[in-house]
C-alpha cells in the first residue's frame, strides 16, 4: 500500500493494482519508494517525494519570526479550535497536552497509548490522528499526533506536520512552504 495526496488534497490509501480517478495506477510498493504509472509512463517516487507542479504549491508558505529565546512559533488551527505551537525539528510528532486535546474536542482516551521520552522523563501518551491543521495559508490533513498528560509546558509542532514541508531558516526568519 501507499499513501498518496494529488494536487494538495487529502492523502489517499492506495493498494497495489489500483488507480486513481486521474488515471495513477500503483504498480509496486518497495520500503522506502513506491512504482506507479502516470500518464502511460512508469515512474518511481521515493517516500515524501513531490511530482509535478510547484506552481499551486508555491503560495502556501508560512513566514515566521524567531522569538525571544531562539524559538519559532506558530499560531495553528487543529481540528478548527486554536493553539500556538512550538516547532520542534526534534519532536517525531505533534504532541499536544491533554487539556489541549479535550478543548480541541479530540477524542484521546480510546486511541492506543505508547511510551516517549521527553526532557520531563517517560511519559505514556496516546497516538491521535488530527483532521487538519492548518497554519497561515498551510493546510495538512490527517496528521499523527500523540497527547501527554502531563508534562508539556507548551504544544510541539513536530516532524509529521514539518516533514510535509520545505524549510528555510534564514537567521531570525523560518520559511515553510508545503509539499503535498
Amino acid at each position: 500500500r501507499a499513501v498518496i495526496s494529488i494536487n494538495g488534497g487529502a492523502p489517499k490509501t492506495m493498494s497495489i493494482g489500483q488507480s486513481t480517478e486521474d488515471g495513477i495506477k500503483l504498480i509496486n510498493v518497495g520500503t522506502d519508494s513506491a512504482t506507479f504509472e502516470i500518464d502511460g509512463k512508469r515512474q518511481v517516487l521515493r517516500l515524501g517525494q513531490y511530482v509535478g507542479s510547484t506552481q499551486s504549491v508555491s503560495e502556501e508558505k508560512v513566514v515566521l519570526k524567531v522569538a525571544q529565546g531562539g524559538h519559532f512559533f506558530a499560531d495553528a488551527k487543529v481540528n478548527g479550535g486554536a493553539i500556538k505551537f512550538m516547532v520542534d525539528t526534534g519532536a517525531t510528532m505533534i504532541a499536544i497536552s491533554a487539556d489541549d486535546a479535550r478543548r480541541l474536542g479530540i477524542n484521546y482516551l480510546s486511541a492506543p497509548t505508547g511510551r516517549v521520552s521527553t526532557a520531563n522523563g517517560s511519559r505514556t501518551v496516546w497516538k491521535v490522528k488530527l483532521d487538519t491543521v492548518s497554519i497561515g495559508a498551510i493546510t495538512l490533513n490527517n496528521i499523527d499526533a500523540t497527547v501527554l498528560d502531563g508534562g508539556l509546558t507548551m504544544p510541539l509542532l513536530g516532524n509529521s506536520f514539518l516533514s510535509r514541508t520545505s524549510m528555510q531558516h534564514d537567521g531570525d526568519t523560518l520559511i515553510m512552504m508545503k509539499r503535498f
